[in-house]
């Protein structure tokens, strides 16, 4: 038992270091991109004590956009050490740390041995490598935050159900309705009282935060993505009563484009379609309506970081769907034989599929290298002041992020004193190369003065320092 201890001790530091590791080295490549940016900005103003102002998405308060107040907890390790890359560290611990309350779970009910290779299937899982490889994510709180509520449904600890399932709540304004399933589980293993009360809360939280808050911090009267679920209705709520009163409708929404179908392969194949015979993939509904009946395909693919709050209840329901499955072996030798066929197949399966995932790249050498291209970035960086306001494109917003004002460079970008570009970046979310040489030759037109132009970056300055604009678009000093 205690070699096994030490053994997901050390699984989570290894996967702690490789995917900060990989993380960090991708920023430096100039890979990571303005979610990036926005949450650094974000978690900088909170360890100053000021308001959340998002230039980068344009929101006066970035809990209007998405509703994580948990983010807070952050801001203290911005007093040691201020860096975009501390946030990558932090989320690649936190997803390390989710296979804690997997590994116990799968302990108790597979023995430590098994319980440490399907921590290790899990930790290795796609939904988590790609969180763990695409910039930060507030998302990166709930795996651990899901795992440790069902491990404590299932041990029936209430010193670890309560304080997860409350923490819910303050990471991201979909969780509430996993906060609601995790009561109707408690429901369905007879913990009636108990389930209301926690199925109760989550509704509460999310008309609360949906209905007003978010609302009210952006200065509107409705939900910013309301229009996500397209012709279900003007928000959640209207699509959850489309849903009732056009089931047939919302179902084949559901299924189509075949794209959705991949994804649900992708999510259960990994663990040999386990978590569909266990009650513990319950909470699990609310996240993949939330996904497959969005009117983004980004939540359809098997890609970024959506799939994270799903990874721990896939993993344990498929625990609580093998253990089951065993008990019906009477022969001892026989059911062990299983446990180990079964486990063994997943670790593997977890790892490569759906292919060409992000942590292997740390096994190349010429990921470790820089470029000369990079070494020219860093050059042009250098010129920006701390203070100045600052227009750049995408992939360079996470290096300059944590100043007032810093946008993204884009027709209709405001006045700055700064414009940055890079050729050799990625010009998202201008189509080309072409269109940022356009923007370019816009503010040149406007008097701005290139101060860096080598290797196909490019610095321009203006003649007279730029007006602050707050992220509503009125101007001050």
């Amino acid at each position: 038992m205690r070699r096994s201890g030490r053994g997901i001790g050390w699984l989570v530091f290894l996967m702690t270091l490789a995917y900060s590791l990989f993380a960090i080295l991708r920023h430096w490549h100039f890979q990571s991109s303005f979610d990036l940016a926005i949450f650094d900005q974000a978690v900088w103003h909170y360890s100053r004590f000021e308001t959340p102002a998002n230039t980068i998405s344009g929101h006066a308060h970035i809990l209007a956009e998405h509703f994580h107040p948990i983010l807070v907890v952050l801001a203290p390790l911005y007093w040691v050490l201020p860096r975009p890359e501390l946030l990558v560290t932090a989320q690649a611990f936190l997803l390390s740390l989710s296979a804690v309350p997997v590994y116990v779970l799968a302990r108790e009910r597979l023995g430590p041995g098994l319980g440490l290779a399907m921590s290790t299937a899990y930790i290795l899982f796609w939904g988590i490598q790609k969180a763990a490889a695409f910039d930060f994510h507030e998302l990166a709180f709930a795996p651990v935050l899901i795992a440790t509520a069902l491990l404590g449904i299932e041990t029936r600890r209430d010193r670890l159900f309560w304080p997860a399932a409350v923490s819910l709540l303050f990471v991201k304004e979909e969780l509430p309705g996993v906060v609601v399933f995790l009561g109707f589980l408690l429901m369905l293993k007879g913990r009636w009282f108990k389930g209301l009360i926690v199925s109760a809360i989550g509704l509460a939280a999310f008309a609360l935060i949906v209905g007003w808050l978010m609302p009210a911090l952006g200065g509107s009267d409705h939900y910013a993505f309301a229009s996500a679920y397209g012709d279900l209705g003007k928000g959640p709520g209207s699509a959850a009563g489309a849903m009732v009163t056009r089931p047939l409708h919302a179902l084949a929404g559901l299924f189509s484009p075949p794209t959705k179908i991949r994804t649900l392969a992708l999510w259960l194949g990994p663990f040999l379609f386990l978590p569909v015979l266990s009650p513990l993939a319950l909470p699990a509904i609310p996240l993949v309506l939330a996904r497959f009946l969005s009117s983004s395909p980004n939540h359809w693919m098997a890609a970024f970081h959506y799939s994270a709050p799903l990874a721990p209840i896939l993993a344990m329901s498929a625990i609580d769907a093998l253990s089951r499955l065993l008990h019906r072996i009477p022969d001892e030798a026989r059911r062990c034989t299983a446990a180990r066929w079964a486990v063994t197949l997943m670790v593997p399966l977890c790892a490569i599929l759906p292919g060409n995932l992000p942590v292997w790249r740390l096994f190349s050498a010429a990921y470790y290298r820089s470029s000369e291209t990079e070494r020219t970035a860093r050059r042009a960086l250098a010129l920006v002041p701390p203070a100045a306001i600052v227009v750049a494109q995408d992939s360079l917003t996470p290096h300059l992020s944590q100043r007032q004002s810093i946008y993204t460079l884009r027709s209709g970008a405001p006045e700055a004193d700064f414009v940055l570009a890079g050729r050799a970046l990625s010009p998202w979310p201008n189509e080309n190369w072409g269109v940022i040489e356009g923007l370019l030759a816009e503010r040149r037109a406007r008097g701005y003065r290139t101060v860096f132009e080598e290797n196909g970056f490019v610095v321009l300055e203006a003649e007279q320092p730029a007006r602050r604009t707050t992220p509503g678009g009125q101007e001050g000093r």
